[in-house]
């Protein structure tokens, strides 16, 4: 073969695509599906040690597919219904007990007002702006299933049926998340006759249902489990069967509206009916046990940071199980877990789970006052102004109290934010570079988020693009045309230097 035909083809397969790499090594951009840029994370490399402890017998008999919560104001756990019984025989409870987690006793409440009917497979959460647990659903442990809103005043002691005029339609096997930032209820999935893949939230204060109709294509489950994300301000679906087991993980982002499958490389088997906690303060949620074709007792800790799931189950575990309970106590930085069941083999133990990675993460051991929502960031304006490159770069004010920023922009004028804007980032920077493609008069603003709420929208800013009829062209994806046509050109030189030499391959 022909010399320079030789040194020709080498020079494209390693040459070029060396050069370009080499000039990009320190700035690699990810562009992402609405043109905005950012950081490629790798997964964290440090294993979660956890330690399963079992506590004294709760002697409140065995209980599964209940609903289990954790108060923070009280430090201690309030447990509702679910079944009890002996061997493959059981029966729908409606009482609610209190664990005191400072004195390790459990009591049972006596509420005024008519309870609601004993169940199981409802969704429960604590409703912490109006100190009520709030109850959808469930099922009587045989054929009944129901679609009642119930709330359980802890300060009155008493139980209400609240009597809305449209919720969703009666399911079981749902799940439902409190919403600390907006004071919401939110609901997905169920059994309804089929595995719904419905949303739904719920205002406590006007006792209203809202069917969402989110953007996103998840598909319909029960008996999954799910978790509220403070810190994102986004609910974590994983798992649950619509008709066979799923792997899934999937975000519901509040603020958009929308669903999008996250696609962890590596994940526990398909699953139902396990139990998970988010461990707030850190970007850990905790995933115990389970039925994928038979009950399992593993140990997962999913990273949201990262997207990452790690096996971290411990050498002693309690034993296999599905239907269980669980819920983390702030205070003890800790999970408890009860009961559950293993087809007619009923658990009536009590476990805590401890780890040295469920302490509030680095930056939060003193935080700066959260109790109120942060006040709204001031947006600089942009320059260059029109901008000619498409590199878009935001900067703020650094707001004291505040966890994170999420930044929007919208090809018209903004006045609130809604599912009509596309939510570029949440980061904890008071910076953001956006990437932009094509000519046109581009909207931004950014909103401060803490664990009381968000901020009002910050007074947007505007750019015009102008890009000279480029738009931003792409000749390799990931890469800039400034570092190609550098890599290219180095590239040539390269090229011309062997062929002069005539170099012996």
């Amino acid at each position: 073969m022909n010399k320079q035909i030789k040194v020709m083809i080498i020079s494209v397969i390693f040459i070029i695509p060396l050069a370009i790499a080499l000039c990009g090594l320190f700035t690699i951009p990810i562009i992402s599906n609405n043109n905005s840029i950012y950081e490629m994370k790798s997964p964290s490399t440090s294993a979660i040690s956890a330690t399963w402890t079992p506590l004294s017998d709760p002697g409140i008999g065995n209980r599964f597919s209940g609903g289990m919560v954790y108060d923070d104001t009280r430090n201690c756990i309030y447990l509702f219904g679910g079944l009890e019984g002996s061997g493959c025989s059981h029966t729908a409870k409606n009482t609610l007990y209190k664990y005191d987690v400072a004195g390790n006793s459990w009591s049972l409440l006596s509420p005024s007002g008519t309870p609601p009917d004993a169940r199981a497979d409802f969704g429960m959460v604590l409703d912490t702006a109006n100190d009520q647990l709030i109850i959808f659903g469930g099922d009587d442990g045989d054929v009944s299933v129901f679609g009642d809103t119930w709330t359980y005043d802890i300060s009155g002691n008493s139980w209400h049926n609240k009597n809305p005029s449209s919720p969703p339609s009666a399911r079981r096997f749902t799940k439902m998340v409190y919403d600390s930032n907006q004071g919401q209820v939110i609901l997905f999935g169920g059994d309804d006759g089929s595995p719904s893949s419905q949303t739904w939230t719920y205002n406590p204060n006007t006792n209203v249902w809202t069917n969402k109709n989110p953007s996103g294509s998840i598909p319909g489950r029960q008996e999954h489990v799910m978790i509220y994300d403070a810190q994102n301000d986004q609910v974590i679906v994983f798992g649950g069967s619509s008709g066979s087991n799923l792997d899934d993980t999937w975000a519901y982002n509040i603020q958009s509206n929308s669903w999008s499958n996250l696609n962890p490389s590596n994940k526990p088997t398909g699953r139902i009916d396990a139990g998970f906690s988010y461990i707030n303060g850190t970007d850990i949620a905790v995933l115990f046990a389970g039925k994928t074709s038979v009950a399992t007792q593993e140990t997962w800790a999913y990273n949201i940071t990262s997207n990452n799931w790690e096996d971290i189950t411990p050498v002693s575990s309690p034993l296999i199980r599905y239907f269980h309970q669980m819920c983390f106590d702030s205070q003890g930085r800790q999970v408890f877990m009860y009961g559950g069941t293993d087809g007619c083999d009923r658990r009536i133990d009590f476990y805590k789970l401890t780890s040295t990675s469920f302490a509030i993460q680095s930056g939060d051991q003193n935080p700066p006052d959260d109790s109120t929502p942060p006040n709204a960031p001031v947006l600089e304006e942009i320059t260059p102004n029109p901008d000619t490159d498409g590199t878009i770069i935001l900067n703020w004010n650094d707001i004291s109290n505040a966890d994170n920023y999420t930044i929007y922009r919208s090809n018209s004028q903004i006045t609130q934010i809604d599912g009509t804007l596309t939510n570029l980032s949440t980061t904890t920077n008071s910076y953001y570079t956006d990437i932009i493609g094509t000519d046109g008069t581009y909207y931004y603003t950014v909103i401060a988020e803490n664990r009381a709420g968000a901020s009002s929208i910050a007074i947007p800013v505007s750019v015009s693009v102008s890009l000279g009829g480029r738009n931003a062209p792409v000749i390799i994806p990931g890469f800039p045309l400034d570092i190609v046509l550098i890599g290219s050109f180095i590239s040539i030189i390269v090229l011309y230097k062997l062929t002069k030499r005539r170099l012996h391959f």
